[in-house]
């Protein structure tokens, strides 16, 4: 049954894997040469560390929807919890964006990449890390509803939006390539507000 229950989130994370690969590499390897990868790998990695203590306390988030679940009043005090924890998410996140920013002409130094726009795509990366640790909240959400299948159906369509935004404009700009993760962590998490909202908490409340 574990087994089972894990196959939706499996087949997102090779479907995440092969986008990334696709969007970050494949597609700026096309048109904005191995300049435009090292630039976009750099962005990446700043935009990881921003993202790591949202990461990091993921299963602490787990842990507290679990015991949400059980609770009888669930109904009532999901959306509490779920604003508290993303707005906690995004807190941290945007501290840490800020600062990376603030740095950013050292890191533009200390890569040798002055005058290569690094700031703007730090920018919007730091955007999409924003939306994102948000995002994870509702995931989790979802996870702890069981419900797994709707949850790769949201990041099957927020794939879709970011390869047809990078496809779109990533010949004209790197950043095309954060703002479609942008664009994908958005639609997902917007189609999972939606759905927690339609049914888990009106299922509950009924």
């Amino acid at each position: 049954a574990q087994v089972k229950a894990g196959v939706p989130n499996a087949i997102s994370l090779v479907a995440a894997g092969v986008g990334s690969w696709f969007c970050s590499i494949y597609l700026v390897q096309q048109h904005q040469g191995a300049t435009g990868v090292a630039l976009l790998a750099v962005a990446t990695q700043w935009t990881t560390l921003v993202l790591m203590p949202a990461s990091s306390w993921g299963g602490v988030v787990l842990r507290e929807l679990a015991q949400q679940r059980l609770r009888t009043d669930s109904h009532r005090t999901l959306w509490p919890t779920l604003w508290r924890l993303m707005g906690r998410n995004v807190l941290v996140t945007a501290v840490l964006g800020v600062v990376v920013l603030l740095a950013w002409h050292w890191i533009e130094q200390g890569y040798r990449m002055q005058g290569m726009d690094l700031f703007e795509l730090m920018l919007v990366s730091v955007g999409a890390a924003l939306v994102s640790s948000a995002h994870g909240v509702l995931e989790r959400a979802l996870i702890t509803w069981q419900k797994q299948w709707q949850l790769m159906l949201f990041a099957f369509a927020g794939l879709l939006a970011q390869v047809a935004c990078t496809l779109a404009f990533v010949s004209h700009a790197l950043a095309a390539v954060q703002w479609g993760l942008m664009l994908s962590v958005t639609l997902a998490g917007g189609l999972s507000l939606w759905f927690l909202r339609r049914e888990v908490t009106c299922t509950r409340a009924a």
